[in-house]
């Protein structure tokens, strides 16, 4: 009887029985499966989340970054004998621009003295470049005071006479405007300030641009291209001068400067090496917003050419694109079709001319990469910049003409 009892006790002490194990199993699996599926889906809230998030954020610095560029465009060109000029022309070490020099591969940028100058892209994006001076010493210009001195054996022959030459320093690049005397057309020329030649005392009119290593920009006389300054020709100081190309380059915001600043006691260098700014951008377009005279304006990408026509010239109207990162999956699954932005999601709408956006007249929308419907979300971002340096000039409306 004690014998039966004790087996009695060791068999209910014994544990879980196969099948309440295998139940537990199951139940647990299913817990985990469930905790599993919870994760993810607020993993794919959570990209979703800071994708869109992340493309907020690249679109705003990308903004900005135009944006401050466009307020300082014709900074120390706000002048309209600068705004006569079609092109800038410039030299460095033995290379000219197109023109005064022969177009092809070799040839440096153009530089154009428009403030702002954009780059219609058709159905693509639009690039813009902008110009400005850095000079902080000297905004208005200079005047020649005497012919330049074509005698190659003289040490004029590798200066200007000005009426003052405070606020140009050495190394910094300026620009002559004048008529050319050979075909009657307003023509613009830059070169770099060089150190005093052939041990001539500097004088508050003289600016030195000796062609050599000092002046990388200051074409020879005997082989120059440029026209031969003349009296009373507006001299500009530059300092070292920014002209910096902006453009959509693989998802990317870029920006190629035309010269490169240097460090303090050399001339700046050549530049046209792309800089990526801001990944995620893949949309760009700009507008000139243009008094109508009635009252109103007008959007288009004609650029002015005459000073006059940029008198006409308020602001720039740009527009970005931000793509996120995160690629959200159909909500059909693997193989349906993409949900994250439709074909006409208003992401992606804009209008040209921006008026066409009252009454909602001929919407487009923009091209964007991976084609339409994505699978990616996006973001545009808008302003209009003033073009102030331009408003405020000191130049009387009658040379505006």
């Amino acid at each position: 009887m004690k014998s039966n009892t004790h087996n009695l006790t060791i068999s209910r002490a014994s544990g879980f029985s196969l099948i309440e194990l295998m139940v537990g199993m199951v139940v647990g699996l299913l817990g985990v499966l469930v905790i599993q599926q919870a994760f993810q889906l607020n993993e794919s809230y959570k990209r979703s989340t800071s994708g869109a998030g992340e493309a907020q954020s690249n679109g705003a610095i990308a903004l900005y970054n135009l944006e401050r560029e466009i307020r300082n465009a014709g900074y120390g060109m706000n002048d309209p004998n600068f705004l006569k000029c079609a092109n800038i022309y410039w030299y460095y070490q033995g290379k000219y621009s197109s023109p005064p020099g022969a177009a092809g591969p070799t040839a440096l940028t153009t530089l154009r003295p428009a403030p702002v100058f954009i780059v219609d892209g058709g159905a693509g994006n639009d690039a813009i470049n902008v110009i400005y001076s850095n000079n902080t010493m000297r905004t208005v210009p200079s005047k020649m005071v005497s012919d330049r001195d074509n005698n190659l054996a003289s040490n004029e022959a590798k200066r200007v006479d000005v009426d003052s030459n405070a606020g140009f320093a050495e190394d910094d690049l300026f620009v002559i405007a004048q008529t050319d005397p050979a075909d009657g057309l307003y023509k613009c020329a830059m070169y770099n300030v060089t150190p005093p030649q052939g041990g001539v005392p500097l004088l508050p009119s003289h600016l030195w641009n000796a062609s050599g290593t000092d002046g990388p920009y200051n074409p020879p006389l005997a082989t120059s291209l440029f026209p031969r300054p003349m009296v009373n020709s507006q001299v500009y100081a530059m300092g070292q001068l920014s002209s910096n190309g902006f453009e959509i380059k693989d998802l990317t915001l870029t920006m190629t400067p035309a010269i490169t600043r240097s460090a303090p006691g050399q001339p700046p260098s050549l530049g046209n090496t792309s800089f990526q700014l801001v990944s995620g951008i893949v949309g760009m377009k700009a507008w000139y917003v243009k008094d109508n005279g009635a009252g109103g304006v007008v959007y288009d990408k004609i650029l002015p050419i005459s000073p006059l026509e940029w008198q006409r010239v308020r602001a720039i109207r740009v527009m970005l694109l931000s793509r996120s990162t995160n690629y959200e999956k159909p909500a059909a699954g693997a193989g349906g079709v993409c949900d994250a932005t439709g074909a006409t999601s208003p992401s992606i709408r804009y209008y040209d001319p921006p008026s066409n956006s009252i009454g909602d007249t001929n919407p487009i929308y923009f091209p964007v990469p991976d084609g339409l419907p994505s699978c990616y979300k996006y973001r545009l971002f808008e302003t209009v910049v003033p073009l102030r340096n331009i408003r405020w000039s000191l130049a009387k409306d009658a040379d505006w003409n």
